[in-house]
C-alpha cells in the first residue's frame, strides 16, 4: 500500500492500455452527480479526492448482510439507492458506490474481488479462506504508483471480537491439515516427487 505522502505528488491518470474503461459511466441521476461533487468539494489533490469519497462511505455507511430490498418501483439504480439512502450494505454496495463517485470526480477506479482475513490453521501453519472471507474493494489508478487499494466499507461487526479457538475449531484445523498433506503427499505426488524420494533414499 502507498502511503498518502508520496500519493500527495502523484496524479490519477487512466493505464495506457485501454484506460478509458475506468472512467466509464451509465447514465447517473443528478442527485448522485451532486453528491460525488459535494464530497471532494475544497479538496485539493487526485489522492485527497479519492481519500475523501473512501472516508465519506467508511463514516456515513454501515455494514449489513442484509440490506434493504431494492425498491422496484425507484428509477435509480440500486448503488444510487445505496448511495443516496440509508447507506447500508455490504462491500459490493460500498466498493461499487466509492467506483462510481471516483469516476465522476475524475478518478479511473476499478472494484477488484477477493479475499480478505481468513484463519490461520496453527496445525498445518496455513492460512484458510472461506467463502465469508470474500470482500470486495476499490482500486485507483496513478501515473507513478499504478494501482492503489482503497477499502470503503465500515468493519463487519462479526469481526470485533475474536474468541479463543474451541475443541471444534481445533478439530476442523486438523481435518484440513491432513486433507492438505493428503493432496500433498499422496494426489500430488509426481514423478519428480518419486525421483527426489528414491534419491534420498539411496543416499540415506
Amino acid at each position: 500500500q502507498v502511503d498518502d505522502a508520496r500519493l500527495a505528488t502523484d496524479r490519477a491518470v487512466p493505464p495506457q492500455r485501454q484506460g478509458e474503461r475506468y472512467l466509464q459511466l451509465p447514465p447517473l441521476d443528478p442527485e448522485f452527480l451532486g453528491l460525488a461533487q459535494r464530497i471532494v468539494d475544497g479538496v485539493e489533490g487526485d489522492a485527497a479526492r479519492a481519500r475523501a469519497v473512501e472516508r465519506y462511505l467508511l463514516t456515513n455507511g454501515r455494514y449489513s448482510d442484509t440490506p434493504p430490498a431494492p425498491d422496484p418501483t425507484s428509477r435509480l439504480s440500486p448503488v444510487e439507492n445505496f448511495a443516496l439512502g440509508g447507506m447500508a450494505g455490504h462491500c459490493e454496495y460500498f466498493a461499487s458506490a466509492m467506483v462510481l463517485l471516483a469516476r465522476v470526480d475524475g478518478l479511473p477506479a476499478r472494484l477488484v474481488n477477493g479475499f480478505v482475513g481468513g484463519h490461520e490453521n496453527t496445525i498445518g501453519g496455513f492460512r484458510e479462506l472461506a467463502r465469508s472471507d470474500a470482500h470486495a474493494w476499490v482500486e485507483v489508478h496513478y501515473e507513478r504508483a499504478g494501482w492503489v487499494r482503497y477499502d470503503p466499507t465500515p468493519a463487519d461487526q462479526r469481526m470485533a471480537a475474536l474468541e479463543p479457538p474451541s475443541l471444534g475449531t481445533r478439530l476442523r484445523e486438523l481435518g484440513s491439515a491432513l486433507e492438505l498433506w493428503w493432496f500433498q503427499r499422496v494426489v500430488g505426488f509426481d514423478r519428480a516427487d518419486q525421483i527426489r524420494a528414491l534419491r534420498s533414499a539411496w543416499l540415506a
